[in-house]
This record gives C-alpha cells, structure tokens and sequence, in this order.
C-alpha cells in the first residue's frame, strides 16, 4: 500500500520541476494541448504520489504519463500561434511551419534548448532522456529548420 501523499513534498517537487514539464508538454503539443496535459499530469502525480516520490526521475517518469495522457487531445492538428500586431515581438513567418515539420522529439528539444533556454541537460531531466540524445535532436532539428527555411548555419 502507496504511502499517503505528502502535501508539503508534493507542492515543493511542482515548484521545483513543473515549470519544466508545462514548458516539455507546450512544446510537444502545442500550448491548448501541452496545459491540459499538464493539469493530467498534476492530478496524476498527486494520486499516485508514494510511488511517483521514490521514483529515481520522477520528472521524467511524469512526462511519460503526459504522453499517454494526450492520445485523448491529438484528435486536433496543433498550430502554432501567429504574431497578432507589430506591437509584439516578430516571428519569422516561415518558422511555425519548419517547427511543424521536424520529428516530435527534434521539435521538442528545439524549443526547450532555444525556445525556453534551458540547458541541454535541464531538457535531458525534463524528458527523461540522456543529454547525448537531447543535443543530437537539437542539432538534427536546427538543421532540417535552416534547410526548410533556406538559412545558412552560418548566420
């Protein structure tokens, strides 16, 4: 039988490391998809929280979930929003569409390392994967992106 759920430890690890995950799920399924995923997760996590808290990678462990989690959510096509007005800042007009169009785990590690600015390994944590891995789908991305958007890896 699953200890009973420590409030104080439950609240203490989502201050710490959900931040990470909503920012993991956003950039997997988008931000509709990726929050209630999220909201999952959390509910998840704080049903099965004896066995989630003696988790090695709890973090990671969790952002499995999410994936089982969203099968109910990708019913829909995930879209990227568009700049409104001029006010905010410019989004290269090509780029949601080479985001769209590299592998899930690519796009992924894209957005957290240069979209969110974590570091290759907080990405590692976050999704429960090696930092080698992490890098390599980062720099594989990178490259199909400049390629669909006809920017030299120089610039």
């Amino acid at each position: 039988m699953a200890p009973k759920p420590s409030e104080a430890a439950f609240t203490e690890f989502f201050e710490n490391h959900g931040v990470g995950l909503r920012h993991a799920f956003i950039a997997r399924y988008g931000p509709e998809v990726g929050a209630e995923v999220m909201g999952d997760v959390a509910e998840y996590a704080w049903a099965h929280w004896g066995k989630v808290s003696a988790l090695q990678n709890p973090s990671g462990w969790l952002f499995r979930v999410g994936q089982s989690r969203s099968r109910r959510y990708l019913r829909r096509p995930v879209w990227l929003p568009a700049p409104r007005s001029a006010s905010e800042p410019t989004v290269e007009l090509g780029l949601p569409d080479a985001l769209m169009a590299v592998p899930h785990a690519q796009r992924v590690a894209v957005l957290l390392t240069r979209g969110f600015g974590y570091t290759v390994r907080e990405a590692a944590e976050i999704i429960g994967v090696s930092a080698s891995t992490v890098q390599q789908n980062a720099d594989r991305g990178l490259a199909q992106i400049r390629t669909k958007m006809g920017v030299s890896s120089d610039a």
